[in-house]
């Protein structure tokens, strides 16, 4: 079983007045639980305000979480895809039931680490990457209308961190009957670092600057608060949720 260290942290941001994101870090209480299930990683970003972007949030994690680890079967893919379709109904049966919840969901993106393996699920513009050998790879594709465009070649990544339409998300959890995670699967080597985030950090720090933030990792948590520090000194306009994570 491979050691793993994890840190997390999340900052309401300089411009909004209450937080909206959530994060979970869930260790296996056992050898047994670490060989079938590993470690859980979720960065959940609310949205629908007035506190509804809170809930939505809270309903993602834990029943994402609860489905996952809950699940019989070996395949952590699967388990994941089923513990978005159970958080998906969950959100759109509690905003049914209550007219001020109505409209809210989430993005949300999940990891789970088991051996030499990583399994990311995701849906919306929250992100995973992997930091390997002085580089850092995006290994998730924001569900937005703006990545659309990159896309398609019509603007830049540099465009897109100001575009006026960045925060348009084509999926997300609680906002359509059927969800479908994108799933991935990666393998891990010994001195990786997995770092997910809300849009908060990776909508306003460019990955370039995200290299130089997470390359010197010796210490989690410093580097945990380098990386909400530099998103608040681009303005934090949005929460900012950050969980790293080493392979050692």
């Amino acid at each position: 079983m491979r050691e793993i260290v994890v840190a997390a942290g999340t900052s309401v941001g300089m411009k909004r007045d209450h937080n909206e994101d959530l994060y979970l870090v869930q260790a296996p209480a056992d050898e047994e639980l670490a060989d079938r299930k590993g470690w859980l990683l979720i960065v959940a970003d609310g949205m629908g305000g007035h506190a509804s972007g809170e809930v939505a949030a809270q309903i993602v994690v834990d029943n994402l979480a609860h489905s996952y680890l809950s699940a019989t079967d070996e395949d952590a893919s699967s388990a994941l895809q089923r513990g978005f379709v159970a958080a998906n109904q969950a959100v759109r049966e509690q905003a049914a039931a209550d007219a001020d919840k109505a409209g809210m969901g989430a993005t949300c993106v999940a990891a789970a680490l088991r051996g030499d393996q990583m399994i990311t699920a995701h849906a919306g513009d929250c992100r995973a990457y992997l930091y390997r050998d002085g580089a850092l790879q995006r290994l998730t594709t924001d569900h937005s209308f703006v990545q659309q465009l990159v896309s398609d070649h019509i603007i830049g990544e540099s465009e897109a961190m100001s575009h006026p339409r960045r925060n348009l998300v084509t999926r997300a959890v609680g906002k359509v009957e059927d969800l479908e995670a994108e799933i991935g699967v990666h393998t891990l080597e010994a001195g990786d670092l997995i770092l997910l985030c809300s849009d908060g950090l990776c909508g306003v720090v460019e990955d370039e600057d995200l290299v130089t933030l997470v390359a010197d990792h010796a210490d989690l948590e410093k580097t945990v608060r380098r990386l909400i520090n530099a998103a608040n000194s681009a303005g934090g306009p949005d929460n900012i949720t950050v969980v790293v994570a080493e392979i050692q």
